[in-house]
């Protein structure tokens, strides 16, 4: 099966269009957590997610309760500009 746009990424194959969330877990359930840093840890849930969703980027923060924050991981340019945005602008999905 092939597809094209980003509609079609991580669709089911039975063509039912539901987002692949067994695909996305069953991802992250193979995800080798000994010895892997934060950042490599996130980035291979970020790709587990962004290949197994309907979804063009992600990102993956952590922040404290004081005004500290990092960006972990960023599928892209994109995605890295609206984390940054984000928390400059103190809203946004993450923020709330």
């Amino acid at each position: 099966m092939s597809s094209t746009g980003p509609a079609s990424r991580g669709a089911e194959s039975r063509g039912t269009g539901r987002i692949g969330v067994g695909t996305v877990t069953a991802s992250l359930l193979t995800i080798a957590r000994a010895g892997a840093d934060d950042r490599d840890l996130a980035g291979q849930v970020g790709r587990a997610c962004v290949a197994g969703l309907d979804i063009d980027g992600a990102s993956l923060s952590i922040f404290t309760a004081g005004p500290q924050r990092e960006t972990l991981w960023a599928s892209d340019a994109v995605a890295d500009l609206l984390e940054d945005l984000q928390f400059t602008h103190g809203e946004g999905p993450c923020m709330t």
